[in-house]
């Protein structure tokens, strides 16, 4: 109801209500949700991303993605440098925001990514650590507000993260 117009009885031809005529990328796939909630009204914390996040991160075995507008969290940063500390541990690759527009996000975000990204190098002694951020040109950052990891060579595929320090990444 969120348009206001009711939507008709789904058919054969328009399976769970999808548009026809439009092929789907993926069917038949088993997905997994993983939570994060804080505790409440005498209700458990619950952190299964922070458990899926560092189960993908010591599962991967060729390559690992993250894309995330802050990366700050310790737990998945001590995560990610043991893996670099690793002979023949993955690749990793960061897509992140060069930096913020806002003067206070520069002195607070930005100061705890940055150290995210010095401690990589200094743990990085096979080479396996890349950093990007996301221009226009050479001037003009993308706001990248996405959380996304995937990882290559174990069983979760990819998933929608956080990485910063926040009950999501269970720092």
């Amino acid at each position: 109801m969120a348009t206001r117009h009711r939507r008709g009885p789904r058919t054969a031809a328009s399976p769970a209500g999808w548009p026809p005529g439009l092929t789907p990328d993926f069917v038949d796939v088993r997905i997994g949700v993983a939570r994060a909630e804080p505790a409440w009204r005498g209700l458990p914390e619950v952190r299964e991303t922070k458990s899926l996040n560092l189960a993908a991160i010591a599962a991967a075995r060729c390559w690992i993605y993250l894309e995330n507008q802050y990366v700050t969290a310790p737990v998945i940063g001590d995560a990610l440098a043991a893996r670099l500390a690793e002979a023949d541990g993955p690749e990793e690759v960061l897509v992140c925001l060069a930096h913020r527009g806002a003067v206070f996000d520069r002195l607070t975000m930005d100061h705890a990514r940055n150290a995210f990204f010095h401690h990589r190098r200094r743990m990085d002694r096979h080479g396996c650590f890349r950093a990007f951020a996301a221009m226009a040109d050479r001037r003009v950052p993308i706001m990248i507000h996405s959380k996304v990891m995937a990882a290559a060579g174990h069983r979760h595929g990819a998933g929608l993260i956080s990485v910063k320090g926040s009950p999501l990444s269970g720092s």
